[in-house]
């Protein structure tokens, strides 16, 4: 095997992208409930809610 074109190795891979703010990692009996009080409660936005195979459960 011949040595990598150092034109095009290594690549370097974009960032990801950095959301501002608090990220909460909680774990609670009824998630979607607390999602519900938490987004008036302290102004939040609700990004992501990944149900998981029971339907109580979110990820």
């Amino acid at each position: 095997m011949s040595d990598p074109d150092p034109e095009t190795f290594p690549r370097k891979a974009e960032p990801a992208p950095v959301h501002e703010g608090l990220v909460a990692y909680l774990t609670v009996d009824a998630p979607l409930k607390a999602a519900t009080f938490y987004v008036p409660a302290f102004s939040a936005q609700l990004v992501a809610a990944l149900p998981a195979e029971a339907q109580e459960r979110i990820m």
